[in-house]
């Protein structure tokens, strides 16, 4: 395996942890009171898709794309003689 390709790897499984880790953290700093309407129904305001946010999401994605450029980057080095 590659350099590129560990850094493809590594990448790609933080994106996978990335969604859990963001929530625990936001949980863990929210106040209780926050914590309450969070989890209300009708103190909702924030979007969820699939039970994330889309700060969630979107670090997610970013992750993902960041694995796959550096995936298929072309290889600039030079041959050595």
């Amino acid at each position: 395996m590659t350099k590129r390709e560990a850094a493809s790897h590594i990448l790609a499984g933080a994106a996978v942890l990335w969604p859990a880790a963001l929530c625990t953290i936001q949980g863990l700093t929210l106040s209780p009171l926050e914590q309450a309407l969070a989890r209300s129904f009708c103190g909702q305001t924030q979007i969820s898709i699939m039970g994330h946010c889309p700060a969630c999401l979107t670090g997610a994605a970013a992750l993902l794309l960041a694995a796959a450029m550096v995936r298929l980057a072309p290889n600039h080095a030079q041959p050595r003689r």
